[in-house]
């Protein structure tokens, strides 16, 4: 082996390993945190009973006149719904629209506070 051949030997390992530990140390383990935002407080939500036997999409009107979808929720059961963006006490308006494509349903003067409850039909 040359003289010149035993340099450049050396440079290309330590190249190897100066790359295989970057490597390494990019794809090592990361802890992430998920999270689904904020807790909203019981006070900021409506309990909503859908009689319908088909799921209903629900979706809140606050007085900016924005509508923003809530949940779905299945046929024939009962669910509390979070109400996001609302202050406690607030007044909004409801839109169910059933799933199957019936005539949608609004309550108006709905108030986001402890024991509101809703049903639909």
């Amino acid at each position: 082996m040359s003289a010149l051949a035993r340099p450049a030997r050396a440079l290309r390992a330590a190249t190897l390993a100066l790359c295989t530990a970057a490597a390494t140390a990019a794809c090592a383990g990361r802890t992430v945190e998920v999270g689904t935002g904020p807790e909203v407080s019981p006070a900021q939500s409506i309990e909503l009973v859908n009689n319908f036997q088909q799921a209903v999409n629900v979706y809140v009107r606050t007085g900016t006149g924005s509508e923003v979808f809530v949940r779905q929720v299945p046929g024939r059961t009962t669910e509390r719904l979070p109400i996001r963006g609302v202050r406690d006490g607030a007044t909004v308006s409801l839109r169910i629209a059933p799933v199957d494509g019936a005539a949608n349903v609004t309550r108006s003067g709905v108030r986001v506070q402890p024991g509101t409850s809703v049903q639909v039909p």
